[in-house]
């Protein structure tokens, strides 16, 4: 579990070196077998988030992004262009000039 690996006390990728009592506790609720049940495991997980967002142990400071234009001709394009390797051939223009508004 991604959280354990990178919040948990003893690990090497809790790069932030965030440690405290109660979120040992949280952690070890949400890997429980009790944690099984659907309802407690949500229960503890948003208990785990707000006080998370409460302590503010990391602060990101890199999310990727990215802004494409594209003119209004263009037709066919998909943002995630990069998961269909043949989404090239959807893309069309609908005349030889830009859409310029």
């Amino acid at each position: 579990m991604l959280i354990l690996m990178v919040y948990s006390r003893d690990v090497s990728f809790n790069y932030s070196r965030f440690v405290s009592d109660k979120n040992d506790q949280l952690l070890a609720d949400g890997h429980s077998e009790k944690a099984f049940d659907h309802a407690y495991g949500k229960k503890i997980y948003d208990e785990w988030q707000t006080y998370m967002n409460d302590e503010m142990p990391v602060i990101p400071t890199l999310f990727r992004s990215n802004i494409t234009p594209v003119n209004n001709r263009v037709k066919g394009l998909n943002a995630n262009y990069g998961t269909d390797v043949n989404a090239w051939a959807n893309v069309t223009v609908t005349s030889a000039t830009p859409d310029v508004e």
